[in-house]
Protein backbone atom coordinates (compact mmCIF):
# COMPACT_ATOMS: atom_id res chain seq x y z
CA UNK A 1 0.00 0.00 0.00
CA UNK A 2 1.16 3.33 -1.14
CA UNK A 3 0.84 6.52 0.82
CA UNK A 4 -1.55 9.08 -1.02
CA UNK A 5 -2.76 12.35 0.58
CA UNK A 6 -5.56 12.13 2.76
CA UNK A 7 -4.88 8.97 3.31
CA UNK A 8 -4.08 8.17 7.12
CA UNK A 9 -4.43 5.69 9.23
CA UNK A 10 -7.09 7.60 11.38
CA UNK A 11 -9.51 7.14 8.43
CA UNK A 12 -9.27 3.64 8.54
CA UNK A 13 -10.18 2.89 12.57
CA UNK A 14 -14.13 2.64 12.56
CA UNK A 15 -15.17 6.37 14.30
CA UNK A 16 -16.30 6.67 18.29
CA UNK A 17 -19.96 5.84 17.66
CA UNK A 18 -19.25 2.75 15.54
CA UNK A 19 -17.29 1.32 17.67
CA UNK A 20 -19.13 1.81 21.01
CA UNK A 21 -22.53 1.83 19.94
CA UNK A 22 -23.05 -0.31 16.86
CA UNK A 23 -20.46 -1.75 15.61
CA UNK A 24 -20.73 -5.63 15.61
CA UNK A 25 -18.75 -8.65 16.88
CA UNK A 26 -15.72 -9.45 14.79
CA UNK A 27 -14.99 -13.23 15.12
CA UNK A 28 -10.64 -12.56 14.38
CA UNK A 29 -8.13 -13.10 17.18
CA UNK A 30 -6.06 -10.07 17.39
CA UNK A 31 -2.93 -10.16 19.63
CA UNK A 32 -0.79 -7.69 20.64
CA UNK A 33 2.19 -8.42 18.84
CA UNK A 34 -0.21 -7.90 15.86
CA UNK A 35 -0.11 -4.27 16.74
CA UNK A 36 3.32 -4.21 18.72
CA UNK A 37 5.55 -6.18 15.40
CA UNK A 38 4.47 -3.90 13.28
CA UNK A 39 5.15 -0.52 15.05
CA UNK A 40 8.93 -2.22 15.57
CA UNK A 41 8.83 -2.08 11.82
CA UNK A 42 8.28 1.51 12.00
CA UNK A 43 10.72 1.76 14.13
CA UNK A 44 13.67 0.02 12.41
CA UNK A 45 12.76 1.71 9.31
CA UNK A 46 12.98 5.01 10.62
CA UNK A 47 16.02 3.98 12.16
CA UNK A 48 17.83 2.95 8.88
CA UNK A 49 17.25 6.40 7.40
CA UNK A 50 18.47 8.12 10.25
CA UNK A 51 21.41 6.12 10.34
CA UNK A 52 22.68 7.14 7.02
CA UNK A 53 25.08 9.77 6.41
CA UNK A 54 23.61 10.42 3.08
CA UNK A 55 19.84 10.09 3.50
CA UNK A 56 19.20 10.60 -0.51
CA UNK A 57 21.93 8.34 -1.42
CA UNK A 58 22.67 5.79 0.83
CA UNK A 59 19.18 4.04 1.74
CA UNK A 60 16.27 3.97 -0.86
CA UNK A 61 14.25 6.64 1.47
CA UNK A 62 11.12 6.52 -1.28
CA UNK A 63 10.96 2.37 -0.24
CA UNK A 64 11.44 2.82 3.08
CA UNK A 65 8.19 5.44 3.12
CA UNK A 66 6.26 2.97 1.80
CA UNK A 67 7.72 0.34 4.42
CA UNK A 68 6.23 2.58 7.23
CA UNK A 69 2.93 3.03 5.71
CA UNK A 70 2.50 -0.48 5.22
CA UNK A 71 3.29 -1.11 9.23
CA UNK A 72 0.87 1.43 9.97
CA UNK A 73 -1.65 0.54 7.73
CA UNK A 74 -1.44 -3.28 9.13
CA UNK A 75 -1.29 -1.78 12.83
CA UNK A 76 -4.31 0.17 12.15
CA UNK A 77 -5.94 -2.82 10.49
CA UNK A 78 -5.60 -4.92 13.36
CA UNK A 79 -7.18 -2.28 16.11
CA UNK A 80 -9.79 -2.06 13.23
CA UNK A 81 -10.54 -5.72 13.62
CA UNK A 82 -12.02 -6.16 17.28
CA UNK A 83 -15.33 -3.70 16.02
CA UNK A 84 -15.36 -2.28 19.27
CA UNK A 85 -13.34 -2.00 22.77
CA UNK A 86 -14.70 -4.37 24.74
CA UNK A 87 -15.77 -3.23 28.12
CA UNK A 88 -13.39 -3.65 31.32
CA UNK A 89 -15.01 -6.39 33.69
CA UNK A 90 -13.02 -4.72 37.09
CA UNK A 91 -10.19 -2.51 37.22
CA UNK A 92 -7.03 -3.84 36.16
CA UNK A 93 -4.14 -4.67 38.13
CA UNK A 94 -1.13 -2.37 37.82
CA UNK A 95 1.06 -5.05 38.68
CA UNK A 96 0.22 -7.02 35.70
CA UNK A 97 -0.59 -4.03 33.57
CA UNK A 98 3.22 -3.82 33.42
CA UNK A 99 3.92 -7.25 32.66
CA UNK A 100 2.09 -6.68 29.55
CA UNK A 101 4.08 -4.11 29.19
CA UNK A 102 6.54 -5.63 29.35
CA UNK A 103 6.23 -8.54 26.82
CA UNK A 104 4.88 -5.63 24.06
CA UNK A 105 8.17 -3.72 24.94
CA UNK A 106 10.33 -7.11 23.94
CA UNK A 107 8.26 -6.91 20.52
CA UNK A 108 8.53 -3.74 19.85
CA UNK A 109 12.73 -4.11 20.23
CA UNK A 110 12.77 -7.08 17.93
CA UNK A 111 13.23 -9.78 20.85
CA UNK A 112 10.58 -13.16 20.99
CA UNK A 113 9.42 -12.35 24.78
CA UNK A 114 10.53 -16.13 25.59
CA UNK A 115 10.07 -16.63 29.95
CA UNK A 116 13.81 -17.17 30.04
CA UNK A 117 14.45 -13.52 28.22
CA UNK A 118 12.06 -11.10 29.97
CA UNK A 119 13.18 -9.16 32.62
CA UNK A 120 10.07 -10.00 34.78
CA UNK A 121 8.13 -12.61 36.10
CA UNK A 122 4.68 -13.24 34.35
CA UNK A 123 3.10 -15.69 36.69
CA UNK A 124 0.97 -13.62 38.12
CA UNK A 125 0.03 -12.25 34.65
CA UNK A 126 -0.43 -15.86 33.31
CA UNK A 127 -2.86 -16.48 36.17
CA UNK A 128 -5.05 -13.82 35.73
CA UNK A 129 -5.37 -14.83 32.25
CA UNK A 130 -3.62 -11.96 30.73
CA UNK A 131 -1.06 -13.31 29.12
CA UNK A 132 -0.60 -16.96 27.37
CA UNK A 133 2.85 -18.40 28.12
CA UNK A 134 3.18 -20.64 24.42
CA UNK A 135 6.86 -19.52 24.94
CA UNK A 136 7.09 -16.64 23.69
CA UNK A 137 4.60 -15.34 26.01
CA UNK A 138 1.20 -13.48 23.95
CA UNK A 139 -0.57 -10.80 24.56
CA UNK A 140 -4.59 -11.88 23.59
CA UNK A 141 -6.92 -9.12 22.86
CA UNK A 142 -10.53 -10.46 23.62
CA UNK A 143 -13.22 -9.74 25.54
CA UNK A 144 -12.03 -11.72 28.00
CA UNK A 145 -8.69 -9.88 28.45
CA UNK A 146 -10.37 -6.60 27.86
CA UNK A 147 -7.88 -4.87 30.46
CA UNK A 148 -4.78 -5.81 27.98
CA UNK A 149 -6.46 -2.98 25.22
CA UNK A 150 -5.98 -0.22 27.82
CA UNK A 151 -2.43 -1.25 27.69
CA UNK A 152 -2.23 -1.69 24.27
CA UNK A 153 -3.24 1.79 22.87
CA UNK A 154 -1.72 3.79 25.00
CA UNK A 155 1.43 2.13 24.18
CA UNK A 156 0.96 2.19 20.84
CA UNK A 157 0.64 6.02 20.94
CA UNK A 158 3.64 6.54 22.69
CA UNK A 159 5.80 4.64 19.96
CA UNK A 160 3.90 6.43 17.42
CA UNK A 161 4.72 9.76 19.21
CA UNK A 162 7.89 8.53 18.66
CA UNK A 163 7.60 7.74 15.03
CA UNK A 164 5.99 10.93 14.28
CA UNK A 165 9.08 12.85 16.11
CA UNK A 166 11.85 11.40 13.79
CA UNK A 167 10.34 11.44 10.83
CA UNK A 168 9.93 15.09 11.36
CA UNK A 169 13.32 15.66 11.96
CA UNK A 170 14.13 13.44 8.56
CA UNK A 171 11.86 15.64 7.01
CA UNK A 172 14.27 18.91 8.20
CA UNK A 173 17.32 16.94 7.06
CA UNK A 174 15.67 16.53 3.44
CA UNK A 175 14.98 19.75 3.59
CA UNK A 176 18.87 20.92 4.21
CA UNK A 177 19.93 18.60 1.20
CA UNK A 178 17.32 20.22 -0.94
CA UNK A 179 15.11 16.75 -1.76
CA UNK A 180 12.11 18.75 -0.93
CA UNK A 181 9.50 16.05 -1.89
CA UNK A 182 11.22 13.50 0.47
CA UNK A 183 10.84 16.26 2.97
CA UNK A 184 7.28 16.91 2.74
CA UNK A 185 6.64 12.92 1.97
CA UNK A 186 8.48 12.57 5.42
CA UNK A 187 6.47 15.09 7.07
CA UNK A 188 3.00 13.32 6.13
CA UNK A 189 4.22 10.10 7.49
CA UNK A 190 4.81 12.12 11.01
CA UNK A 191 1.46 13.95 11.14
CA UNK A 192 -0.35 10.54 10.11
CA UNK A 193 1.48 8.66 13.35
CA UNK A 194 1.16 11.59 15.42
CA UNK A 195 -3.23 11.52 14.02
CA UNK A 196 -3.51 7.49 14.49
CA UNK A 197 -1.77 7.85 18.10
CA UNK A 198 -3.97 10.48 19.21
CA UNK A 199 -6.82 8.58 17.73
CA UNK A 200 -6.01 5.46 19.87
CA UNK A 201 -5.53 7.46 23.14
CA UNK A 202 -9.15 8.97 22.30
CA UNK A 203 -10.59 5.79 21.78
CA UNK A 204 -9.03 4.34 24.81
CA UNK A 205 -10.86 7.37 27.11
CA UNK A 206 -13.68 7.47 25.52
CA UNK A 207 -14.42 3.88 25.77
CA UNK A 208 -13.64 3.83 29.73
CA UNK A 209 -15.65 6.64 29.97
CA UNK A 210 -18.11 5.23 28.38
CA UNK A 211 -18.17 2.06 29.62
CA UNK A 212 -16.58 2.06 33.21
CA UNK A 213 -15.52 -0.72 34.98
CA UNK A 214 -18.36 -2.71 36.43
CA UNK A 215 -17.45 -2.65 39.89
CA UNK A 216 -17.73 1.16 39.89
CA UNK A 217 -21.56 0.60 39.66
CA UNK A 218 -22.84 0.93 43.16
CA UNK A 219 -19.25 2.34 44.71
CA UNK A 220 -18.64 4.89 46.87
CA UNK A 221 -18.79 8.88 45.78
CA UNK A 222 -15.09 9.23 46.09
CA UNK A 223 -14.20 6.08 43.75
CA UNK A 224 -16.90 7.58 40.99
CA UNK A 225 -15.55 10.83 41.17
CA UNK A 226 -11.81 9.29 41.15
CA UNK A 227 -12.50 7.92 37.94
CA UNK A 228 -14.17 10.23 35.86
CA UNK A 229 -11.60 12.64 37.01
CA UNK A 230 -9.10 10.49 35.96
CA UNK A 231 -10.58 10.14 31.98
CA UNK A 232 -11.82 14.21 32.10
CA UNK A 233 -8.13 14.85 32.53
CA UNK A 234 -7.04 12.21 30.02
CA UNK A 235 -9.36 13.27 26.96
CA UNK A 236 -8.49 17.63 27.76
CA UNK A 237 -4.86 16.33 27.26
CA UNK A 238 -5.51 14.51 24.32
Amino acid sequence: MRHTDGDTPSSWIPDDEQRLDGAADRPETVYGRDVAGELATVREAVERVRAARRPTEDVAAWEIADEIVDATTTAAESVAAVGRLPRLQHTPDPTVDRCVRTVLDTVYEGEEPTTARLPVSVDDAVDAGRLVDDDPVVVPLTRETAANWYVLLPWSADRLRAAAESCERLADRFDAVAAPTLAATYRDLARASEEFGALLEWLSTLSLWYGPPDELVGADYETVESFARRVVDAVTET
